[in-house]
């Protein structure tokens, strides 16, 4: 199936790098750091990603409700 290229414009907005930095510290010896460096279409794959399961789940719950209802009936 062919695929059509994007226009420069938008190929240039997936490819921006988004850049971020996360430090914390608890006490004396406990300390944690994280970086991530993620493209604009990483960012909006992580979106759709995190919808999908964010949508699944309230299936999931939803047919457990239902199925813990029809047994006590």
């Amino acid at each position: 199936m062919p695929t059509t290229p994007l226009p420069a414009t938008t190929s240039a907005l997936l490819e921006e790098r988004q850049h971020a930095r996360f430090a914390a510290r608890a006490t004396d010896h406990v300390r944690m750091a994280a970086s991530v460096r993620v493209t604009s279409g990483g960012i909006l794959a992580i979106g759709v990603m995190v919808s999908c399961i964010l949508l699944s789940t309230s299936v999931l719950v939803g047919t457990a409700v239902r199925e813990s209802r029809r047994r006590r009936e």
